[in-house]
């Protein structure tokens, strides 16, 4: 769990976006696609990415919509702990919006809702989350046949 939590958080420091939108839907990538969401969150690809690594694979996905944060946040709660994830903490601060913390097995899973733009016109929705690829690493051994 130490080498995900470690993904994670470089992940999350590491990356740095742009402003760019587009209506189309994320790329779907299997190991995140017990991950439900509610229609009409518009996908930011700019301001996205995935990393993987022998044994980790990350994603920062990041969308925005008009819905009310509040809304989004139950919904996107009950929709997770519909699929087996279950709410480890979670914390709302007044400038920055929720942020809750989810596991699932081996995987974890950081959601961040928060409103932004132009008078607060936007709701932002960030999931950043990493899980074991369960890929056996190359050993001299298995090299050699």
């Amino acid at each position: 769990m130490n080498t995900q939590r470690l993904a994670l958080a470089a992940l999350v420091l590491v990356l740095t976006a742009a402003c760019s939108t587009t209506q189309s839907v994320p790329p779907v990538r299997s190991e995140f696609g017990d991950i439900q969401l509610p229609e009409g969150l518009v996908y930011l690809p700019d301001e996205s990415a995935f990393i993987e690594s022998g044994s980790v694979r990350a994603a920062r996905l990041v969308y925005k919509s008009s819905f009310e944060p509040g809304s989004l946040v139950l919904s996107l709660q009950t929709a997770l702990e519909g699929a087996g994830w279950r709410l480890v903490r979670g914390t709302t601060f007044p400038k920055h919006g929720t942020i809750q913390f989810y596991e699932k097995g081996e995987a974890s899973l950081q959601v961040r809702i928060w409103e932004g733009g132009a008078f607060n016109s936007r709701t932002y929705v960030e999931l950043s989350g990493s899980r074991s690829t369960d890929r056996p690493r190359a050993t001299a051994t298995t090299k050699a046949q």
